[in-house]
C-alpha cells in the first residue's frame, strides 16, 4: 500500500440500521458506544434515565471498537440496579468501505470492504420473552455462581476463588514470602 493513500471511509454507524428487537416503541432510548466514549458518562447518563418514572428500557448499540465497551456498560448498568434487568442481546455485521486513491497515475483507486462487529444490547425493567436467542433472566449469574457439577459434586470456579491462598516459600529466599506474597516453584530439570 506503498503507492496508495487512504482518502475516504465510509462506515456504517449502529444508529443507521433499525433495531434488531421486535415491539419497541420508536421513543426508546438508544445509548450509542464508540471507542472513545467515557463508560462512566454513557452509564450515569442510562440509569438517570432508568431510574426516572417513563423510562423502562434502554438499548445499547456498538461497533468495532466499542463492543467491548457496550458490554461493559451494560453490566455496569446492570449491577448498579441490583441485576433487577431483562436482557436480550444481538450480534450484527456492518460494512466499512474504504478508498484508497494511487500516488502515481498509472493505477487505479482501489475500494476495500471490510465486515465489522455490531452488537446491539436491549436492557428492561419489564419482562422480555425468554424463548428468544439472547435473552438473559436478571440474576441469572447467581444460578450458575453456586451450584455444584452433577458428576463430580466440585465446586465451580467462582466458588474456589474465595478460598484462602496459601504462599510456599520459594527455593532463593531461604523461606522468606516475596514481595507479593507469591513464590514460584523451581522446576527440575531431568
Amino acid at each position: 500500500m506503498d503507492n496508495y493513500r487512504r482518502s475516504k471511509v465510509v462506515k456504517e454507524e449502529a444508529e443507521d440500521h433499525p433495531l434488531p428487537f421486535d415491539g419497541l416503541p420508536p421513543d426508546v432510548l438508544r445509548m450509542e458506544v464508540k471507542g472513545g466514549s467515557h463508560i462512566s458518562n454513557i452509564v450515569g447518563f442510562a440509569l438517570k434515565q432508568l431510574q426516572a418514572d417513563g423510562c423502562d428500557r434502554v438499548v445499547f448499540s456498538g461497533s468495532d471498537s466499542g463492543v467491548a465497551k457496550t458490554i461493559t456498560c451494560c453490566e455496569i448498568v446492570k449491577r448498579k440496579l441490583n441485576n433487577t434487568l431483562h436482557q436480550i442481546s444481538r450480534i450484527k455485521y456492518g460494512k466499512v468501505e474504504e478508498f484508497w486513491d494511487p500516488l502515481s497515475p498509472e493505477l487505479d483507486q482501489l475500494k476495500v470492504t471490510r465486515e465489522i462487529p455490531m452488537i446491539h444490547i436491549l436492557l428492561s425493567k419489564t419482562p422480555l420473552d425468554g424463548t428468544q436467542p439472547g435473552y438473559q433472566a436478571p440474576d441469572s449469574r447467581r444460578i450458575f455462581a453456586n451450584a455444584e457439577t452433577p458428576e463430580s459434586g466440585h465446586r465451580l470456579k467462582s466458588d474456589r476463588l474465595k478460598q484462602k491462598r496459601v504462599s510456599l516459600p520459594s527455593a532463593g529466599n531461604s523461606g522468606k514470602k516475596s514481595k507479593d506474597n507469591v513464590a514460584s516453584k523451581p522446576i527440575k530439570e531431568s
